[in-house]
């Protein structure tokens, strides 16, 4: 929990896995009764979609601990990505210049 005691607030993406899995921080904690539910600030999709502000300073520190199944990620964002192209909105990004690995 002194880790966690570094961060200004703690993030999820899917709290239910989170609390249950023993093999990440958040998890040991909450399973050894030194984190709770009303300890975790926020779950990613309530700061997305603004119920809740992630960062809202500089200095602050966020915790996030990630635990979904990726290949849900991976839908989700073709998905978000599919519907922005569909309605021309967004930006295309590029990641380098070109790949490292050539």
């Amino acid at each position: 929990m002194d880790a966690l005691g570094a961060f200004q607030k703690v993030v999820a993406d899917d709290w239910e896995q989170v609390k249950d899995n023993q093999h990440n921080l958040v998890g040991r904690c909450y399973g050894a009764g030194l984190f709770t539910d009303k300890d975790l600030y926020a779950s990613l999709p309530e700061i997305v979609i603004g119920r809740k502000p992630g960062r809202e300073k500089n200095e602050e520190k966020i915790f996030f601990n990630p635990l979904g199944m990726s290949i849900c990620d991976l839908f989700e964002a073709y998905r978000v990505y599919k519907s922005a192209r569909e309605k021309g909105i967004g930006k295309v990004l590029s990641l380098w210049e070109r790949p490292i690995w050539i």
